[in-house]
């Protein structure tokens, strides 16, 4: 077991000297900022017509209320008054609560959501020559030599790749927390940090993961990027579930009067759409699992040939 654990430590390591020489950690959170930035670029775009309006702030006017906007192109403040009627379908953490940071929150869930899409396409065929690799350099002459099971050198290279992501891809969420603030204004920054882990992480390393074994048997460069363009169906099948919960659910509706849900607040509404996403992303681990399992059965026949 220390044996295994110490090889399996090792792996990691060199796999991830072999990232950084690949720039693996600097090119994938470059492109992902790259893509984030032009999506919020799109989404900041000045809006069609003259009734473009945001949220400020709601207050209650005896059983009615007042909803205070901001015009987008003049700046002024404009007020708008509703009826008992339809102030009784606000929910209470409306009142009081400052709109524009509640927007300034979820426009970043929504470029995020929709920008991970480049991120679940550009790994697949980025990463499939991760074991490849080796035997290009003929690393895996010298690998052979060890006593190395095919196990822990499969789950070395992925946890190796894994590890990569989660640090560069953290470094890319700091950076654009400043980008966001700067973009959007004040926002709340605990959901922020939720956000990113929940859009951003669980599919990302899924990918990754099932791109490094999918293309595991292969021993030529080439051939491993070719099964990497051939996942590339399923990095959009995994975007379609992610893109598919974010629009589907209330965050749209957030902050209409219409299908809102009194006894949640935003908080709520937020943290229920992440928990689906993530949920949703829990259901790749099984055929990663599965690929993991036959690929592991299939190296180690080949060692025995």
């Amino acid at each position: 077991m220390t044996l295994a654990l110490r090889q399996f430590g090792g792996i990691i390591r060199y796999e991830a000297l072999m990232q950084y020489r690949r720039r693996i950690a600097l090119v994938v959170p470059l492109f992902f900022i790259v893509a984030l930035l032009a999506l919020s670029g799109i989404s900041q775009l000045p809006a069609d017509g003259q009734n473009a309006r945001q949220a400020v702030r709601v207050e209650r006017d005896g059983d009615g209320a007042v909803l205070t906007s901001r015009d987008l192109q003049t700046g002024a403040l404009v007020e708008e008054r509703f009826t008992p009627e339809q102030a009784s379908a606000f929910p209470d953490w409306l009142f009081g609560t400052d709109l524009e940071m509640v927007t300034a929150t979820i426009q970043p869930m929504l470029v995020i959501g929709v920008s991970v899409s480049a991120l679940f396409i550009a790994l697949m065929p980025l990463l499939a020559e991760t074991v490849a690799l080796d035997g290009q350099y003929k690393t895996r002459e010298v690998l052979n030599a060890l006593p190395l099971g095919q196990g822990t050198y499969l789950a070395g290279k992925v946890f190796s790749v894994w590890l990569t992501l989660i640090i560069g891809l953290g470094l890319a969420g700091v950076i654009y927390a400043f980008i966001a603030r700067a973009m959007y204004g004040p926002y709340d920054l605990g959901l922020y940090i939720r956000m990113w882990a929940s859009l951003v992480y669980p599919g990302t390393l899924i990918a990754a993961g099932i791109s490094v074994v999918a293309a595991a048997g292969t021993q030529r460069r080439r051939s491993a990027v070719i099964v990497g363009i051939m996942l590339i169906p399923l990095a959009f099948i995994m975007y379609a579930v992610t893109l598919s919960l974010l629009f589907a659910s209330n965050v749209l509706s957030l902050m209409t009067t219409a299908n809102i849900q009194t006894n949640l607040t935003y908080v709520q509404v937020l943290s229920s759409v992440l928990a689906d996403i993530v949920a949703a992303m829990s259901y790749f681990a099984v055929p990663l699992a599965a690929l993991w399992f036959v690929m592991w059965l299939w190296l180690r026949s080949r060692a025995y040939r």
